[in-house]
């Protein structure tokens, strides 16, 4: 079996090496007065397939007639010298001869070129395009990585999809090509056969969806740090976006008076927040409230015009509100309806602080099979994901279980006293407990209880005195060690 001149010729200006053709079995036949190009396709050493092809008509091209589809270069996969080596697979045989002209070895062709869109599974595991893959299964498995340097076009793409199902994306590497090159062989035709080498050693490994190395992940800013106010509770926690807070502490604890104080520093900072208030009348409790706040004089004291028009514009300019229809209960929000509108008044309004207020408020959509647990896990889970995506700090408000009777009033109770899970204490940022300790000084404790690893803050307490006057605190002293 001969290979003719002008077979040799063409394999050249292809940038195929005639010899190596020769040598893998590339012959010449004559057949309807036409010469071929033959390619066999061996198999445990037998030749059990070829592909014919006139040169001179790329539409001419044939297979012997009822013979099995198997791997062109399929005995590389029983070369235990090669096994160490990336397989690499193409769509045709001139880009494995390309390959193998620039020196790999462990490189094979699918033998019928690519399927016109993505198969089903169906078409995968019993369909006769892939049945060499099952032909073959016993050595595939065997393959460790795999290069799939199929062609760059739609029916390649389509290819390496159905490739990347039936060996697994954890084994599969991708390759990029230079521009305007459409496979191997366009590579080697301009470019020359070690940039080809060079595209093929520098293979990416397939995205695993939730694998990564570490250069897949960018680098993070540093995180912003809004403080409260008072030096001393800044040293335990700030506002910090990208995270999500847990605020507890039993009902008429002050909570509402420590919160307001806090978003009002913020605004004084021109710190846009939101609020999603299901418990606290919009007006005219809470804007009552943030205003006192804001001005730093007693809820009912009396305001000067110009202090409620200063407040009232900072209110407009730095907040935004969320909260249930007050025409239609039906329409109630629930935790996904509520980060979609604070996402919104994230790029309407730069907010950088979601507050929700409280848990047991919203309405809960729990899906059919979820247990309590497994919908709060979900419900916080989206609020992180919200928090890191959007840059926002999400501080949420969720109320404690009663104390037991007998149980100490004075004891701050923790995140796992949380009604409903122990998802508050296991997958909060930063947990926080406020408690009143002694309501003839208007002091209240308090408490952070748990930072994340590598955040800002640190766990401890502090005892600070509310001045009802100018609806303000201050420090007044570190807490003694109780337990939380």
């Amino acid at each position: 079996m001969e290979l003719k001149t002008p077979h040799k010729e063409w394999l050249d200006a292809r940038a195929i090496d005639p010899i190596l053709a020769e040598k893998l079995g590339l012959h010449t036949v004559c057949r309807e007065g036409k010469n071929w190009l033959a390619v066999p396709y061996i198999e445990n050493g037998t030749t059990i397939n070829h592909k014919y092809r006139v040169i001179s008509d790329k539409s001419l091209q044939r297979m012997d007639t009822g013979a099995p589809l198997t791997l062109l270069n399929h005995d590389c996969l029983l070369d235990d010298s090669l096994a160490n080596q990336p397989l690499i697979i193409t769509e045709g045989e001139w880009d494995f001869l390309a390959a193998m002209t620039a020196g790999k070895r462990r490189v094979v062709s699918v033998p019928n070129g690519a399927p016109k869109q993505s198969s089903d599974d169906q078409e995968l595991t019993e369909g006769a395009r892939y049945a060499w893959f099952w032909r073959h299964e016993t050595a595939l498995a065997k393959v460790k990585q795999v290069i799939l340097c199929v062609d760059n076009d739609e029916a390649g793409k389509a290819l390496a999809a159905d490739l990347c199902r039936l060996f697994g994306p954890e084994r599969c590497m991708f390759v990029e090509y230079p521009e305007h090159c459409k496979d191997a062989n366009d590579v080697a035709i301009h470019h020359g056969h070690q940039r080809l080498l060079e595209m093929l050693d520098s293979a990416r490994p397939y995205p695993v969806k939730g694998l990564y190395a570490a250069r897949d992940f960018p680098e993070q800013p540093a995180y912003t740090c809004y403080p409260t106010g008072v030096a001393e509770v800044d040293e335990l926690f700030q506002v910090v976006p990208r995270t999500f807070t847990v605020v507890s502490g039993y009902a008429g604890q002050g909570k509402t008076s420590f919160l307001m104080w806090l978003l009002a520093n913020l605004i004084r900072r021109q710190v846009h927040v939101t609020i999603a208030s299901f418990e606290t009348d919009i007006k005219p409790i809470f804007i009552r409230k943030l205003r006192a706040a804001l001005i730093m004089a007693g809820e009912f004291s009396r305001h000067t015009v110009e202090d409620l028009e200063w407040a009232d514009n900072l209110i407009d300019r730095y907040t935004a509100f969320i909260a249930h229809s007050p025409y239609d209960d039906d329409d109630s929000l629930g935790v996904e309806e509520v980060l979609e509108l604070g996402r919104a008044s994230v790029i309407r309004n730069g907010t950088r602080l979601l507050l929700i207020d409280p848990w047991n408020e919203i309405d809960h959509k729990r899906r059919g099979d979820e247990t309590e647990t497994d919908y709060t896990g979900r419900a916080i889970r989206m609020m992180k994901r919200f928090a890191k995506q959007n840059d926002v700090a999400v501080w949420i408000i969720a109320h404690p279980s009663k104390p037991f009777p007998g149980k100490s009033s004075g004891k701050l109770p923790g995140l796992y006293d949380i009604s409903g899970s122990a998802n508050w204490a296991n997958k909060a940022d930063y947990g926080l407990i406020v408690q009143a300790k002694n309501r003839d000084f208007w002091t209240s404790t308090i408490a952070c209880t748990k930072v994340r690893m590598g955040l800002p803050g640190k766990m401890g307490k502090v005892v600070l005195q509310f001045d009802p006057t100018k609806n303000s605190y201050s420090f007044y002293g570190n807490a003694e060690d109780e337990a939380a």
